[in-house]
């Protein structure tokens, strides 16, 4: 009788520990398909080359700076996603991360002894890009600067003789206003999904709205893309094109406000499925404008988006 309480007892631990994990495990894929039709038009476009490495390295850096977490101080999940990401940097030459992947890791250490979970690792690193409020700030501080020196790195580093003084580089030719309103722009991409997953509100728990709700210290994903849109497409800003875009945003934005009424939020399951919508619609926009203007932007010349198909 007690080794048959026994081994009932060892399934229901096994089966819950797959559930957890399978819960908390994001699809980095699907995250990584999104960004890919944002830049490039299309969730199946075909990269080759320094073209698909330049990518998946903006792609992995996004992955570990937004949704890395270990449940707990013994397991490192994604630090295969780090090695990856290291390897990529040195087939396109560029400098590799010299922060450690244990400086990154999202578990108990950073959240004063209290283990992550699916849902509480969002709170560390989802609530904006530019937000000043995380329960801890030098943290978030370090994984955003992981996918700012990623996107210098790959799309911004001169070839110039003085950036390969690392010392003299960083100090003169360190990330710009751009190359950090690129990042964000990646960043919001990536929520984004998550946007488009959420079918209840709790799974809109401690991530940015769409637009901004009363009492948020946060503007919202959709004014927050126009304004690093135009540091990104600064050559652009009057021309026709750019201004669609401009627009189409902000039309979504005023139909984004209705859903959630003057004083709401999206706290029932019927806006939420009017905020998918929202969601979808808006990587539909930037799927439709960006790709174009990224390819006549004149300081991304050389760089993924100019290279040849």
């Amino acid at each position: 009788m007690i080794k048959r309480i026994v081994s009932l007892l060892l399934v229901v631990l096994l089966l819950f520990s797959i559930t957890v994990c399978s819960y908390a495990h994001d699809d980095q894929k699907e995250h990584d398909a999104d960004l890919k039709a944002a830049l490039f038009g299309s969730r199946d476009k075909i990269l080759t080359g320094e073209r698909r490495t330049a990518f998946q390295a903006i792609a992995d850096a996004a992955a570990i700076s937004i949704d890395q977490f270990s449940p707990n101080t013994s397991l490192q999940w994604k630090k295969g996603v780090y090695e990856e990401l290291q390897q990529e940097l040195k087939e396109l030459g560029v400098p590799t991360l010299k922060v450690k992947f244990s400086d990154l890791d999202l578990n108990a250490n950073v959240a004063n002894g209290k283990n992550i979970t699916a849902n509480s690792h969002r709170r560390f690193t989802h609530l904006g890009w530019n937000y000043k409020n995380y329960p801890n700030m030098e943290f978030w501080n370090l994984r955003r600067q992981v996918l700012i020196d990623v996107v210098y790195n790959v799309l911004f580093k001169s070839d110039s003789l003085i950036s390969n003084i690392p010392w003299v580089s960083n100090l003169l030719m360190g990330p710009d206003e751009k190359c950090e309103a690129f990042a964000g722009m990646v960043y919001y991409i990536h929520i984004l999904g998550d946007h488009i997953e959420g079918d209840d509100p709790e799974k809109l728990t401690d991530l940015e709205p769409l637009i901004h709700y009363v009492g948020f210290s946060s503007p919202g994903i959709i004014p927050e893309l126009q304004e690093q849109i135009q540091v990104v497409l600064s050559d652009q800003r009057t021309t026709r094109i750019y201004m669609s875009l401009m627009q189409d945003l902000s039309d979504l934005q005023m139909r984004a406000e209705k859903n959630c009424g003057t004083w709401g939020s999206v706290d029932t399951f019927e806006k939420c499925t009017i905020n998918q919508k929202y969601a979808e619609e808006l990587l539909d926009i930037l799927s439709q404008y960006l790709p174009i203007l990224l390819e006549r932007e004149s300081v991304f010349q050389g760089t993924v988006f100019q290279m040849a198909a």
